[in-house]
């Protein structure tokens, strides 16, 4: 996964990089993500604390005249801008030239994607441009990427965004429940199956809470999650004798392993009244 993320990011150099610097470049940020720790250049990085809009952010500098700058956005992570390896990427790129500018999204570290993520990027982008100049780009990881290219097509910004790439994003949020769940999946025309995790299960859920309809539902799952994804061994039983039908609706679709009902455990979401489905058991 280093490997090719190294590699793309490299590519991403070599297109926004001007002339005879972007092979040099390429390489050196290819080398600096693969092996952590070394630096294969003189040029140092400072790092600053920036906010706008009430959103804290980091604002890596480069050592030498930038060549433009980037915004990064997450994925679904408790740590967000803070995980080391997101850091790490952020110096690397500011090595390579660019002013990077990595702002807080409260919802994506509570597992959440929102349309105010997207309002965030795109005040990221103004923020930036003002910093760094042109040209600007948007890198958006893993549920990430999904307000990164929507911001991108923000018309208070789509004419200053020279650039957008997405590391891991996603076409088909169904296709992406139907992995997380089932591990199904299609290669070549052909449908392959992978072993799945139950941990990414209850993010799953988390990132479906906010769409539960009632109030009181939302709460209650969320504090539901909030104890499995701090101890996935331990015992809620209790929690879920308290749920709804929207609630056990969710789960439902969740806990399936089937590929043939995620169409109609999805579309079960949709409906608001009746008896609430078969409970499963959360493993």
């Amino acid at each position: 996964m280093r490997r090719s993320l190294a590699l793309a990011l490299a590519v991403l150099v070599l297109l926004a990089a001007p002339r005879m610097g972007r092979l040099a470049s390429a390489h050196l940020l290819a080398l600096d993500l693969l092996v952590p720790g070394w630096v294969p250049t003189v040029h140092s990085v400072s790092l600053d604390r920036a906010s706008f809009d009430a959103t804290d952010a980091d604002l890596y500098r480069p050592g030498r005249p930038a060549r433009g700058g980037l915004v990064l956005v997450p994925g679904l992570s408790r740590q967000g801008k803070d995980h080391p390896a997101f850091q790490r990427l952020a110096r690397s790129l500011a090595r390579a030239g660019f002013v990077v500018l990595a702002p807080d999204f409260p919802d994506l570290r509570a597992f959440h994607v929102s349309e105010g993520d997207v309002h965030t990027i795109v005040r990221a982008v103004q923020v930036l441009r003002a910093e760094a100049g042109d040209p600007i780009g948007i890198l958006g990881f893993s549920f990430g990427a999904g307000p990164a290219l929507l911001a991108a097509a923000d018309p208070a910004i789509r004419d200053q965004v020279a650039l957008v790439g997405s590391f891991g994003g996603y076409w088909d949020l169904a296709g992406v429940i139907g992995f997380v769940t089932t591990g199904w999946y299609e290669e070549d025309g052909q449908g392959r199956q992978a072993t799945q995790q139950s941990f990414n299960r209850w993010k799953l859920v988390a990132a479906l809470v906010p769409y539960v309809a009632d109030p009181g539902e939302r709460e209650r799952l969320q504090r539901l999650v909030d104890r499995k994804l701090a101890n996935p061994g331990e015992d809620v039983r209790r929690e879920l004798g308290k749920l709804g039908v929207e609630g056990w609706r969710l789960l439902a679709l969740v806990e399936n392993r089937r590929h043939d009902r995620v169409a109609d455990l999805l579309a079960s979401l949709r409906r608001s009244e009746g008896a609430p489905p078969h409970r499963p058991r959360p493993q």
